[in-house]
């Protein structure tokens, strides 16, 4: 007589108060635990665009895969609306400032409590002007990285 196998218990941790937990299994499905039901790259596009804190964690070491996914959903964003929400040159400059993480995050931080404000203001019939203004700042915000690469 042979023995079943065992399942793979669930040790991932529990979701934080107001938090919103999804699950990442081993077979790369999504697993909301609010909402108590598997949910798709696409689901997670409309949950992470929310203002709720989203954690994404794997079902069975609980590491964090939040950025991960995130990058993912916005990979996935990006061809499902045949646009660009972040240009290849701003990427690059992630890549090439890596080592001066932290003047570079408070940048990126001030650049986006800039956008914030104002995209909320124009979401309800702008998401085009909002997406031009949002890469028009990123634009700006990459010339001021490239003029303090130069200088160094």
């Amino acid at each position: 007589m042979s023995e079943k196998p065992r399942r793979r218990r669930v040790v991932g941790p529990p979701a934080q108060p107001g938090e919103r937990l999804i699950r990442k299994y081993g077979n790369r499905r999504l697993y909301d635990t609010r909402a108590s039901r598997y949910v798709t790259l696409e689901d997670l596009v409309d949950v992470f665009d929310s203002d709720e804190p989203v954690r994404v964690v794997d079902a069975v070491t609980g590491e964090d895969l939040t950025k991960r996914v995130l990058a993912q959903a916005i990979l996935f964003e990006e061809g499902r609306r045949r646009t660009q929400i972040i240009p290849i040159q701003l990427l690059r400059a992630l890549l090439r400032h890596r080592d001066e993480r932290d003047s570079f995050e408070r940048k990126l931080a001030r650049a986006l409590a800039e956008i914030e404000p104002e995209a909320a203001e124009t979401r309800p019939g702008g998401d085009v002007d909002e997406l031009a203004e949002l890469k028009r700042r990123l634009k700006a915000l990459e010339s001021q990285v490239k003029k303090k690469g130069a200088r160094s």
